[in-house]
Order: C-alpha cells, then structure tokens, then sequence
C-alpha cells in the first residue's frame, strides 16, 4: 500500500496499493463510498501497470469525473512523494456463488501485513454482491456464521496496516446527524433514523472490542439507547421481530453493567473528593471499583466479539434495509407507513413536549420516583427533536435540544447517585471489613443530591423559556 509521509491519501479516505496477481502487477485505487454496519460501497479504479509502482496518470483518466479522487490525485508533486507503507501477504481463494436471484463473490484471505519488523495475521472472509439485491448478501452472511464463528470487520486491511506500530486506537464515534428530507414517508424517514443508530453501534464494535477505553462502550451504549427509542417513536408502524428484541435487550444489558461502574468510577465517586478527607479512604474504593469495572468491561468486549453479536448486527441490518416490517402489514401500519414525516413529526413532538412540562411541574418538591420518570421523558423528547430536527432547521432547534440536554445532565447525574448506591452496596459485600466507610459514602452522596437542587430549577427554568421550533409548522 502506498501513501506519502503524512499520509495525505489516507486522510482523504482513499486507499492505493499494488498487487501481483497471476504474474502481472495491478494497481486499485479505492475512495469515498459509505459503510454500514460492515458492508462497505466505495468506488473503486483498477488497471495493470508494469512494475509494483503506481502509475497516477492512467487513475487520473480512470478516475474521470470523480471529484473528491480527481482533487486528491491532482495534489502537485505526489507520485514523487509516494512511499510503500506497508505490505500485505496474502493467499486468496475465491468462489462465485449463486443464491436466489443474486451473485455473489466470496474471498478468502489467509496471511498476514507487514511494517517493517512488526506483523499481524489475516484470516477474512470478504463478501461481494455482484448483482442482485443487497438482501442476499447478508442472508449468506448469516448462513455462514451458522458455521463459522466469525466477526464483522469495520477496519479495512488498509487502517490495520497503518495502525501497525503507530498505536492508533479504534476511536469512539458518536451519532451523526439525521438527515431527513420533507417530503419523506414515514416509512423513509424511519428507515433512516433506524441506520443512523446502527451506523452509530457498529462503527463502537471495534473500540469495545479492542480497548478498555470508556469512551467506545459510551457511545455504542448511546446508539442502542437511540435504538430503543426509535424503535418506541415508530411502534405504530413497525415492529421489531421477537428475536432480534432478546438480543438487543441481551446487548443493552451487557453494556449497561459496564458502564454503570465505569460512571461511578469516573464520575460519581469523585464527588467524594469534597468531603471531608481524613474521614475516608477514597484510595481502597477507588481501586476496589476500579477492579470490578474492568472485569465488567472485559465480560463486554467477549459480548461484542461474539457470534451472537455479529448475528444480531447481520440480522438487523437485513431487517431494516429489506424493509422487515412489510412482512406483517395491516391496513392501519400501512397508512401510517406512507403519512409524511412532517405531520407525524409535529403530532409526536408536541406530544413529548406536554409530556415532559406535565412531569416536571413540582420539579422543586419531586421524589426520586418522579425525576425518574422525568428523565425517561427528557430523554425520548430530546432523541425525537435530534431525528427529525433538520425539518425544522436552524437555531431554534439547536436552543432547544441544548436546553433539554442541560435537563438531562442534571437529572442524569442524580441518576447516577441512585444506581451508585446499589453498585457500592455490591462492593460492600465482597469487603465487609469496609461497610462504615461505604456506608459513610453512600449517605454523602445521596445527601448531595436531595439538598442541591439549585441547578436543576436553573436547568428547567432555561427549558421552559423554549419556543417549541414545530409549533409553527
């Protein structure tokens, strides 16, 4: 594969290499294109050339009109500045398949890359739909893992090679913006929402896989709460099969662990950092919860390296791209599937809207119960205002999404409070010797949030003063 020094190429999201196929060399250039859960669309030039060197002036004509390649390859000096980054060495067996009304090309590589002295293995299936519908694709994908436990693979052979060496970490990655169109069905828009939150789960795969950062496992937690949500938003017009429900509350709740004490880890108990501090040994519980919250973060990182895992991704993609909930259709899912977006929109923010003023009316004398709900109510308005926020456009929208994250914060770390006190009861019972300490820790903390309430009736009083953006559509 080659690149210049700092890596202009791969910046621009395009790969270049050169292979020796059959005796002959030839050259591929790869660029732009998307990835969803795995299944990667990119453009893709390929011609032979006469030594394992690229040759720029025949990818500039094959290129032709594509602009983003176009700009890259016209980049002044860059075939002098080319240099061979890595090797890859790799034997390759293919078969072409043919199911139902598709063709289908299956890849085997078997090898390894290589960086100088440091090397990594290759064991990959590669699964390419020549014609037919995307469809067969992944039910082949699904067929396989039947009998071959495998996972999907986000990182190109290409971002492996360059991380060789250089320690670069698979990042966290948060949502990106929906976007919608105004004159979309129901049924598109929610098409697009259900992507948005898939693309957003499994481009973390890697990260909670491969690192015991908290960031990776945060944000692939983030997109199956987004899911959940989505999937709540739409009930009326599509259901998720019973199935593929088990293995998303199944995930959930091995994401959810994790990330309850990496919060109480990271976040709540050093709240205890003001109390009084000959009074407590932050030290011995700072490591005890510490040690529980990597041995819950490894049990994750097993969840997503699973098969059950990558047979969820596989089926929900499948699900959502073939347009599953077609299979069950009645009169009434049907008119709701074809409404425009933009009055269920409306109907549906108005509604959380009410729903979230009706919960938050004595916020100042609410019990815990009552936050509680609250938040699952701040939570769904805010998910359904960021979905369908670009119908509306512009700043209001943004004030408004702020001003319930603000809510949501300060609901949110009272939250964590409530779950922590469970956690620590949990660590109290593997260290009796330590109970008064705990004890003294769980009453500081849940003290801290019943008498400070300042912030969260700044937080609602912000709220309130919201034009609703939809409310004059």
């Amino acid at each position: 594969d080659f690149d210049t020094p700092d890596r202009f190429l791969q910046r621009q999201r395009i790969g270049l290499r050169v292979r020796k196929e059959a005796g002959r060399w030839v050259q591929t250039m790869k660029a732009g294109g998307s990835v969803r859960a795995g299944m990667h669309q990119r453009h893709e030039w390929e011609s032979e050339v006469d030594a394992p060197q690229p040759d720029l002036a025949v990818l500039r004509k094959l290129a032709g009109k594509d602009a983003d390649a176009a700009s890259a390859l016209a980049l002044p000096n860059l075939a002098e500045q080319l240099q061979e980054q890595f090797v890859v060495r790799v034997r390759r067996a293919t078969w072409k398949l043919a199911y139902e009304n598709a063709e289908i090309e299956l890849a085997l590589d078997e090898g390894t890359i290589e960086r100088g002295e440091l090397k990594v293995p290759v064991s990959e299936m590669e699964l390419e739909l020549k014609s037919g519908p995307p469809a067969a694709l992944y039910d082949v994908a699904l067929k396989l893992l039947a009998d071959v436990p495998a996972r999907i693979g986000s990182r190109s052979k290409a971002e492996r090679g360059f991380a060789l060496g250089a320690d670069i970490k698979p990042e966290a990655v948060k949502a990106q913006p929906v976007h919608l169109a105004k004159d979309m069905t129901v049924e598109r828009a929610m098409q697009a929402v259900f992507e948005n939150c898939l693309d957003q789960i499994a481009a973390n795969e890697a990260g909670v896989a491969e690192t015991t950062a908290p960031e990776p496992l945060h944000q692939m937690r983030v997109g199956l709460r987004r899911l959940r949500s989505a999937l709540k938003l739409f009930a009326d017009a599509a259901t998720l099969p019973s199935h593929l429900q088990d293995d998303l509350q199944w995930l959930a709740g091995e994401l959810g662990g994790a990330r309850d004490w990496d919060v109480l880890a990271l976040t709540t108990l050093p709240r205890l950092q003001q109390a009084p501090q000959e009074a407590f040994p932050m030290q011995a519980l700072q490591h005890w919860v510490g040690e529980i919250a990597a041995g819950k973060h490894n049990a994750a990182a097993r969840a997503v390296q699973s098969p059950r895992f990558t047979r969820f991704v596989l089926a929900l993609v499948a699900w959502v791209q073939g347009a599953g909930w077609q299979e069950d259709l009645d009169d009434a899912r049907a008119h709701r599937l074809n409404e425009p977006v933009r009055r269920f929109a409306n109907h549906t923010l108005q509604d959380d809207h009410k729903r979230v003023l009706k919960r938050g009316k004595k916020i100042e004398d609410a019990d815990a119960e009552s936050l509680h709900r609250l938040r699952i109510a701040i939570k769904r308005c805010r998910y359904a205002a960021e979905y369908f926020g670009n119908l509306y456009g512009g700043k209001q929208v943004r004030r408004y999404t702020e001003a319930l994250t603000g809510l949501q914060d300060e609901l949110g770390w009272r939250n964590d409070v409530a779950v922590a006190q469970n956690l620590l009861r949990d660590v109290e019972h593997r260290h009796g010797d330590a109970s008064a300490d705990i004890a003294f820790a769980r009453g500081y903390l849940a003290a801290e949030a019943a008498f400070d309430r300042r912030g969260l009736v700044k937080a609602w009083k912000a709220f309130r003063k919201q034009t609703q953006p939809w409310h004059h559509h």
